[in-house]
């Protein structure tokens, strides 16, 4: 993994984000119908039929699908509540969550609870298929919780997490029981998982408590002949 730093005290601390395994249930969506969902208001939010119980994803497909959440100098709205999940393309089978973009540009969740209380932007979230070509674009808003997960492409169980992107121009994110955590993809625990050719650029914010890695595969498990290659951290 490259670590590029063009101005390292810009940031509070350096971090690493890692993954909480989402739960949801239900079947799954079809990887079909590229969709655009806008969350602008706290009304939006509050009446959106893609707000599944506080995790927000387009059920008719789980790829091609752009999801923008708040706007330019909207500070904190939406409040996001319970567990907030917001994923670009999200899927429980072995469909691909690939090719989706992720946009927050205003927004808020800060929790205490170490259970219950998840905050997560995922660009692209499938359990069995690959979650690749993925980009979350975070410019504003606050998070702070013991659950901060940001992550470009997440394979959960069987797939790979290649050529997926994050970039923090502006907001806060701060871990706080456990660390916040800022992933360029993971792949699953599979034999031969990959995660390569992810990109992170941390162009502005604050982030504080935090992980950042360019990408895991595998869990870190050192007979599953995980792949991770040529992934990137930028600081500006």
């Amino acid at each position: 993994m490259k670590i590029k730093s063009n101005r390292s005290n810009k940031l509070r601390s350096a971090i690493r984000w890692g993954l909480t395994v989402l739960c949801i249930c239900g079947t799954g969506a079809p990887a079909v119908f590229a969709e655009t969902l806008n969350i602008v208001t706290q009304s939006d939010y509050d009446t959106s039929t893609s707000n599944h119980g506080g995790y927000l994803y387009l059920y008719s497909g789980s790829s091609n699908n752009t999801v923008i959440i708040g706007q330019t100098g909207g500070g904190t709205v939406p409040v996001f509540s319970g567990a907030t999940v917001v994923d670009g393309g999200y899927n429980t089978t072995s469909a691909d969550a690939s090719s989706n973009t992720l946009i927050i540009n205003s927004g808020s969740k800060i929790s205490s609870s170490t259970y219950g209380g998840a905050i997560g932007a995922f660009g692209g979230n499938t359990w069995y298929g690959n979650a690749n070509n993925n980009t979350v674009s975070i410019n504003g808003g606050m998070f702070e919780g013991s659950n901060c997960n940001i992550v470009g492409g997440y394979s959960q169980a069987t797939g790979n997490a290649n050529n997926n992107t994050v970039t923090i121009n502006g907001g806060t994110i701060n871990g706080t029981t456990n660390k916040a955590y800022i992933e360029g993809g993971q792949s699953g625990n599979q034999v031969n998982a990959t995660a390569n050719n992810n990109t992170i650029t941390i162009n502005g914010g604050t982030i504080s408590n935090a992980r950042i890695e360019g990408a895991e595969s595998g869990y870190k498990l050192a007979d599953r002949n995980a792949v991770t290659n040529n992934n990137t951290i930028t600081i500006n």
